[in-house]
């Protein structure tokens, strides 16, 4: 058995580990959603650039080439449905590579708690009771280096969620939950240095990745009805280029990215919506981030709709702390912030997901030994 199947075995072997505790039903929350402040400020076109732990939704086969041992926190509070106030939002993801394997081991949880706004102003609230989601999102994830240029990953998910509604009365209330619901993913990254250079100042990233390979059913403990888990096909690129104006505190001085991704959102590999995005990002010294993108979907079918465009925005800097304390190893923190303007907030008609809190911030923590 060659070295390339000895990693493709290992890492089936490693996902039969990992069955995550995770949540949600696709009625209420997708976490389709961009979790991580990282991508949101690139407008989820995060596919093709698979850089940082936001890869573990976008495309977790770039964690192969992402080296020594990181964790990342995101919150976005506020920041999912339009007509649903949020009490706790977070994301968490823990990520380890073995360089002698070539294989990166990722983790990650998410947790939307929400409750139904007020939406039925001046309405007999008998006939609307308050009702409250609290749901889970745990993955797992391996990637495996096939060569210097290329690599694989395969994702585990398991969602739950759980639905509590108050009725008119205590007495009428209910409370009711799903069963664990589990699905895989597959992902492929690749990158090519020296596309338009001889100098290879530049670099060429791609990527593909298809989230809930089964689109299992989900399954309520006390309820006969049952749907299915959505179907995501990304496919993103992205194109790093080292501008040539010399070099900032002993770094590259100016990094400029053009990123996009196309996403299909289906069931039963029946893709409905399509989403779309592109990004521009300029990094100084190696260190500072700035970007700025715009996404858009729209309706497949015959009864076609499209969403306004959103645009996003933020920065990211990295901050060397074992340059500065002279540890002799690699240890970064990473801060991003992203903001959302949205065209229409305040549309209660359109069952799609929004963002209604336009800011999200994240700290990730890198160690190299």
């Amino acid at each position: 058995m060659n070295a390339r199947m000895v990693r493709l075995v290992y890492t089936v072997a490693i996902l039969l580990l990992f069955v995550g505790n995770t949540a949600i039903s696709q009625s209420f929350v997708e976490f389709d959603a961009p979790r991580y402040a990282e991508s949101i400020r690139l407008a989820s076109s995060y596919t093709g650039v698979a850089r940082g732990l936001a890869a573990v939704q976008h495309n977790p086969a770039g964690l192969a080439f992402q080296s020594g041992f990181a964790g990342t926190f995101s919150s976005n509070t506020g920041a999912l449905l339009f007509r649903y106030n949020f009490e706790n939002i977070y994301n968490a993801a823990a990520a380890g590579h073995i360089e002698s394997w070539g294989t990166t081991i990722a983790v990650t949880h998410s947790r939307v708690d929400f409750q139904q706004a007020e939406v039925w102003a001046n309405m007999d609230t008998a006939y609307h009771p308050p009702t409250r989601w609290d749901s889970r999102l745990t993955t797992a994830h391996v990637a495996v280096k096939v060569g210097h240029l290329f690599s694989v990953g395969a994702s585990l998910y398991n969602y739950s969620a759980e639905r509590t509604s108050d009725g008119p009365s205590r007495e009428d209330g209910y409370r009711f939950g799903t069963k664990n619901t589990i699905d895989l993913g597959l992902s492929v990254f690749g990158r090519h240095t020296g596309l338009f250079f001889s100098d290879k100042s530049d670099q060429f990233n791609y990527g593909i990745n298809l989230q809930n390979v089964q689109g299992s059913a989900i399954v309520w403990d006390s309820w006969t009805f049952t749907e299915h888990l959505h179907q995501y096909l990304r496919s993103g690129i992205a194109y790093i280029w080292r501008a040539p104006v010399g070099t900032l505190l002993e770094r590259d001085a100016l990094h400029i990215m053009l990123a996009s991704d196309l996403t299909l959102v289906g069931s039963s590999y029946d893709f409905t919506r399509a989403k779309y995005s592109a990004a521009l990002e300029f990094t100084v010294a190696e260190m500072l981030m700035f970007s700025v993108g715009g996404e858009d979907e729209e309706q497949l079918t015959a009864a076609k709709w499209e969403v306004p465009t959103t645009l996003r925005y933020g920065f990211g800097v990295i901050i060397p702390v074992g340059e500065f304390v002279d540890l002799g190893q690699r240890l970064d923190i990473q801060f991003d912030y992203a903001r959302s303007e949205f065209t229409r907030t305040d549309d209660l008609e359109r069952d799609a997901l929004n963002y209604t809190d336009p800011v999200a911030m994240s700290a990730t923590l890198r160690w190299v030994p």
